[in-house]
């Protein structure tokens, strides 16, 4: 089968969600004939079986799709991509073969490529309902700020009522999701790789956390962490530690590295053996639509997780499993209870991983996409 997978995104080095996403796409279609339309970037060697045609610069392209955005109020989101030559990157592809499904990479993308797909079944992957996620960013903005993205929330949402119409079938990662794309939306879980975790092996890190650090919800979060949360657990537990890790860590966070019990890294390289490392995962975060791909690494490494409840979106079956709490001064104070515990940190640990093991190992999310490619598909 011939699959064309068009993204705003080039899918290495995956440290951002929407780029893990792609490249589970990518896995899922490794068997298949699989051409990929994306921005420039170095296709790893495994990966050499697929075709990539890279979406090259250009001022007039910007110009133009500037225009489409204004002309049609569609959400300025689109505009991350509009620099890129999309048209001439899809006509080389279809030129040169014609596709049984074409697979559009993210809501946004969609007014600046449609219009020149030419396969008949085409598929949608929404990730998650980027319209909840602005107006979220609007209600925690004040002035200008919250009135852009209370704008960007309403484009957003009339551009996801009308995408079903265009796509057979419109793919999420949660069933919360669902309802945001009607009748034919799908969950799919991004899941997470099942690695082997050596069971009371020593976690020199009292907390943790991660993720691609100039993100602003992980940068709200970390900030958050920073000013209220950790000053009362060290207050409590003087020899306490924390690591913080991901890519793109701001200025204003290298300060804290190295005193105060912190330890920050970044880029974090490799991910599962540091998670590993850990005792309790710190997610105070106070955005997020989709499904936390925190919490369910979190939970393949055996941590225990104290959250909010925008932390664990998503994943409702996990959320019990959780030390769950809005107010940072509370989730503090739950954090150090928790800490103290060792013999629950551990019970907590293994019961997440136990559940993450049944319903979130990675295999299942990439079977659930072939078959949503080449059978109609179905849920996970």
């Amino acid at each position: 089968m011939r699959v064309l997978l068009v993204s705003s995104r080039f899918p290495w080095p995956p440290y951002t969600g929407d780029r893990l996403r792609l490249l589970i796409w990518v896995e899922a279609l490794a068997d298949h004939d699989l051409t990929l339309v994306s921005p420039p970037g170095r296709v790893p060697s495994q990966s050499t079986k697929m075709r990539h045609i890279a979406a090259r610069s250009s001022l007039r392209e910007m110009a133009m799709n500037i225009a489409v955005v204004a002309k049609r109020g569609v959400p300025f989101h689109s505009l991350i991509a509009a620099r890129r030559q999309w048209r001439e990157a899809l006509k080389k592809a279809h030129a040169d073969a014609s596709y049984d499904v074409t697979i559009v990479f993210l809501s946004r993308f969609d007014p600046l490529v449609y219009p020149y797909l030419t396969s008949r079944r085409r598929i949608l992957e929404a990730i998650d309902s980027l319209a909840l996620s602005s107006a979220e960013r609007s209600r925690h903005s004040r002035g200008p700020v919250s009135l852009f993205w209370k704008r960007e929330a309403q484009s957003t949402a009339v551009l996801e009522r009308d995408v079903p119409s265009r796509y057979e079938a419109i793919v999420v990662v949660s069933e919360e999701e669902k309802k945001r794309f009607g009748s034919n939306a799908v969950a799919i879980p991004n899941g997470v790789e099942i690695l082997p975790l050596e069971r009371g092996g020593f976690r020199p890190f009292t907390f943790g956390f991660w993720g691609r650090l100039a993100y602003f919800a992980n940068r709200d979060a970390v900030s958050l962490i920073f000013s209220t949360i950790w000053p009362s657990i060290r207050l409590a537990l003087p020899d306490a530690r924390l690591l913080l890790a991901g890519a793109d860590a701001p200025e204003s966070f290298t300060r804290y590295a190295g005193s105060d019990g912190v330890e920050l890294i970044s880029p974090l390289q490799d991910r599962p053996e540091m998670l590993r490392r850990v005792q309790v995962a710190l997610f105070p975060l106070r955005f997020g639509t989709g499904q936390s791909n925190k919490v369910l690494e979190a939970a393949e490494a055996g941590c225990a997780i104290v959250a909010t409840h925008a932390g664990v979106r998503g994943l409702d079956d996990l959320a019990p499993l959780c030390i769950l709490e809005d107010d940072p001064a509370r989730l503090a104070e739950k954090a150090v209870e928790l800490a103290k515990d060792h013999l629950r940190v551990e019970r907590l640990g293994a019961e997440l991983r136990m559940m993450v093991e049944e319903r979130y190992d990675r295999r299942r999310t990439l079977e659930a996409l072939r078959q949503i490619v080449t059978a109609g598909g179905s849920e996970v």
